[in-house]
């Protein structure tokens, strides 16, 4: 009776393993016919599925038949993030030239174009943090409880309502 797991087939229980304690090693082979030895839990958990040359090829055969996504071409004009393309660069090659919203201008290479990693200048970025940092402020004002009565009063008065406090115990 043959125990398989995965494409690993059982051959040999070779007991504890003598360089750590409660790791126990099985002999195995694979569907390609290697032989070798492998940790117990790892096979049984799916740890250890095949021998690394049949992970290879596996892994090979799924992106070789994988669909590629068409890649867009580039035009002027096009948009990523605040960046509008201007034109091609005339220094570097695979690179072209972006206009921010502001009208700051910088060369970005294909890839930042194609993957977005850049979506947007350093003064629109600060632009934004700024209306973040407003929106924060405005809510936390708004969570504050409303004044009471006395603190209104003393107000009015430009008493501070520690020396209102005071006043009472005086009289």
């Amino acid at each position: 009776m043959t125990i398989k797991y995965n494409h690993w087939t059982f051959l040999e229980d070779l007991g504890e393993d003598p360089n750590k304690k409660y790791r126990y090693l099985w002999k195995v082979q694979c569907d390609c016919g290697y032989i070798g030895v492998r940790v117990k839990r790892d096979i049984i958990k799916g740890n250890s599925k095949q021998c690394k040359s049949c992970t290879l090829i596996s892994l090979w055969a799924t992106r070789v038949y994988k669909e590629c996504k068409p890649v867009k071409p580039i035009e002027i004009g096009h948009k990523f993030g605040n960046w509008i393309i201007v034109s091609k660069s005339h220094f570097k090659e695979g690179h072209w030239e972006c206009k921010c919203d502001w009208g700051k201008i910088k060369v970005h290479p294909e890839r930042y174009i194609r993957s977005e990693l850049s979506s947007k200048c350093q003064q629109c970025e600060t632009k934004r943090r700024r209306k973040i940092i407003i929106q924060r402020k405005s809510i936390s004002f708004a969570k504050k409880s409303p004044l009471d009565e006395e603190e209104v009063e003393a107000y009015n008065n430009k008493i501070s309502p520690i020396n209102n406090i005071n006043r009472r115990y005086l009289k």
